[in-house]
């Protein structure tokens, strides 16, 4: 009994930032507690969140001031809603979390609404998008046209109309791709309830895909390298004018560095931005899921 509650205790952190990685940066096992952390909160585990962003239309201004200012601005016991988290946002705002609908509603309609907030803060919901699966290890021969037909001949109660996208990634194994989808929610939860998928002559491994958007040039969130204004830097210590195979530098993440110093965070910065373990990823990661619908 005693371990069965123990097990309901771990599926209900909220927070991926509640699972930290063992110190050993870059490490197989780093790469297998980040994994294990994932899988503590699980797509049937996971809530809607009834979250609002705030940002300040100044972009100099930080989240921690943002913060600030709305705690002495806004008092939620005038509006009669319950606030269950407020947490600093990378990019200079706060995410706000309420415990209903109802409170997100009225938290947006009183700094949208009341003109002395509103020329300071814009105030919004964030933006949700369908949840993604990774089928591993597809022959690296099979097109996108065949890859979806062959996907819904052989996996009963998957419809074409169900899948939405589709694109592959490159395997470590030689001649796979690994292969990812987004799906309407009901077709998600059936298929990682199914744990593999049926695929010619082979089951194939699939899990959710959560992986937060990071340039390869600047090795920062939220943006691709085709659109990327800043100077290459490299993977392992952050720095400009060489590439990580030339590195010969301690390791030292570009982002939780950044992250420090723009919001006086204390994040570990003694490893690489590909790190699994990296505090920046576990906060990208979180907001991801919170932009995801998985319709429970």
């Amino acid at each position: 009994m005693f371990a069965s509650r123990q097990r309901k205790q771990s599926w209900n952190r909220r927070s991926l930032r509640l699972l930290p990685c063992p110190p050993q940066p870059s490490s197989s096992s780093a790469a297998a507690s980040y994994a294990d952390a994932l899988k503590r909160v699980p797509p049937s585990k996971r809530k809607a969140k009834n979250v609002s962003l705030v940002f300040a239309k100044n972009k100099e201004t930080s989240s921690e001031e943002v913060k600030e200012t709305l705690l002495k601005a806004l008092a939620p016991s005038k509006i009669k809603i319950v606030i269950r988290n407020v947490k600093k946002l990378a990019k200079g705002g706060v995410a706000i979390e309420c415990d209903s609908v109802k409170g997100t509603e009225s938290i947006l309609n009183e700094i949208n609404t009341n003109q002395q907030l509103s020329n300071t803060f814009e105030a919004k919901t964030p933006a949700k998008r369908l949840p993604r699966i990774v089928i591993y290890d597809v022959d690296e021969a099979v097109q996108k046209e065949e890859f979806v037909t062959m996907l819904i001949s052989q996996n009963e109660g998957i419809r074409e109309q169900d899948i939405k996208s589709s694109f592959k990634l490159k395997s470590k194994k030689a001649g796979k791709f690994h292969w990812v989808i987004e799906t309407q929610t009901k077709t998600f939860h059936s298929l990682l309830r199914r744990k593999t998928i049926f695929f010619e002559w082979h089951r194939l491994s699939i899990r959710e895909f959560l992986r937060p958007t990071r340039c390869y040039k600047c090795n920062r969130f939220g943006h691709i390298s085709t659109n990327c204004q800043h100077t290459e830097t490299c993977p392992h210590c952050g720095e400009e004018g060489h590439k990580k195979p030339k590195c010969k530098n301690e390791a030292k993440c570009i982002n939780c560095t950044e992250a420090n110093l723009k919001y006086k965070l204390n994040h570990e910065i003694i490893h690489a931005a590909t790190d699994p373990c990296c505090q920046s990823l576990f906060h990208e990661t979180d907001l991801l899921i919170t932009r995801i619908t998985y319709g429970l």
